[in-house]
């Protein structure tokens, strides 16, 4: 679930008369990048990722650093103002050469200025000389988070400068293919960067969990979880849960206690569930999930539900580990080929090349063989074309 459906996002730019309207306050990066020890004046303020690696290797070389810097302006809150707790959160999505489960990241300040767009090995600022917070990375993929309460404390009553943070990987490793350990940058399309503030007298919102991807067939009983809901301040809790089927803006269900429930669909649906729900002080909190119905292989299919368009879904579960299904969708009988590609752009896998029938269709895939990471799902039939990302986790 991405940050910004988590709460409202609040540009840093807005007045504080505004800001007090909202429980909890994201602020989105204004330059984030990364750099590389042995490529000095590479920039990457426009990658998609930031990277952390330790410069230490295999044979004695220690020249593979690489390093994060990321910044944010606080300036619509007011000086003096107290910050309950502030945390920065990553979306970690990906490693390479090995895996960096368990290494300890630390973050300091960075003591002088710098922009995205120039940022290099070679121009990096100074860092302070002690960490200002440090994050585990975890067994799974997902947000990882860093307390920088005491820091945005600081930046906000005007006593330390805020030129932001850098994000290093300081533990040596002795071996080859040094573990590297990637998130989403500002500039993906989601899963961004954001520093959560807390400021007193706060009720935040809920954080809704609606799930990421339940796919079925139609009159299938389906279990939908909202369980990993929670309420981020201490002593509250869920009190409801609502569900909204087709994403229409009509509540299909009142508000229930429970926060699993079992529904089947009449018909294919291709689309998104709304889930909303709310705090026992009546605040609430939205998130949306995909949803994939088709009809059952084999099952006369109704006028209304003819597939009219070219169509490549999401697979579920994503991540996964090791087995999903992928469902796409034809409008006319032809050719197909659905393969899988790694991060480099190699074919890894073929797992549809025939001549199929108009409708829609459902492919389940194996992954046991492959290592951990991303991988690109390509549809193409005709002159159609699609890809979908899906993340390997084991």
């Amino acid at each position: 679930m991405s940050a910004l459906k988590r709460t409202v996002l609040l540009a840093a730019f807005f007045a504080f008369d505004s800001l007090i309207a909202f429980a909890q306050h994201n602020f989105p990066p204004t330059d984030d990048s990364y750099v590389g020890q042995n490529d000095c004046v590479t920039n990457y303020g426009t990658d998609q990722r930031l990277r952390t690696r330790n410069r230490f290797g295999g044979g004695g070389s220690e020249h593979w650093e690489v390093d994060t810097a990321i910044k944010f302006k606080l300036w619509s809150i007011p000086q003096g103002t107290t910050i309950i707790s502030a945390r920065l959160n990553l979306y970690y999505y990906a490693n390479w050469d090995n895996n960096p489960i368990g290494r300890n990241l630390p973050l300091y300040r960075l003591l002088s200025d710098w922009g995205e767009d120039t940022l290099t090995w070679c121009n990096l600022p100074e860092r302070a000389p002690t960490e200002s917070a440090s994050s585990v990375v975890p067994r799974s993929f997902g947000w990882m988070s860093w307390d920088v309460t005491a820091d945005v404390q600081d930046f906000v009553n005007r006593s330390s400068p805020n030129y932001g943070w850098f994000l290093t990987d300081p533990v040596p490793y002795s071996n080859y293919n040094i573990p590297q350990t990637w998130w989403y940058s500002k500039e993906h399309a989601d899963h961004r960067p954001y520093l959560e503030v807390v400021i007193a007298g706060d009720n935040r919102a809920p954080v809704a969990e609606a799930g990421d991807t339940y796919g079925g067939s139609v009159g299938q009983s389906m279990t939908f979880d909202a369980s990993q809901s929670h309420d981020p301040d201490p002593g509250d809790y869920i009190a409801g849960y609502r569900w909204d089927w087709n994403n229409d803006g009509t509540w299909d269900t009142g508000w229930l206690e429970n926060p699993v429930i079992m529904y089947s669909y009449d018909s294919t649906y291709h689309g998104q569930l709304k889930l909303e729900v709310r705090d026992s002080h009546d605040a609430t909190g939205i998130d949306s999930a995909r949803v994939d119905i088709s009809v059952v292989s084999g099952t006369q299919v109704p006028d209304e539900q003819i597939v009219t368009d070219y169509s490549l879904m999401q697979n579920f579960p994503n991540p996964f580990n090791a087995v999903t299904t992928i469902l796409f969708d034809l409008p006319n009988a032809g050719y197909i080929s659905l393969c899988l590609f790694d991060a480099l752009g190699r074919e890894v896998a073929v797992l549809e090349e025939d001549n199929l029938q108009a409708g829609s269709h459902r492919v389940t895939f194996d992954g046991s063989n492959l290592a951990t990471g991303m991988y690109f799902c390509r549809l193409r039939s005709g002159s159609f074309a699609d890809t979908k990302k899906m993340l390997l986790v084991k």
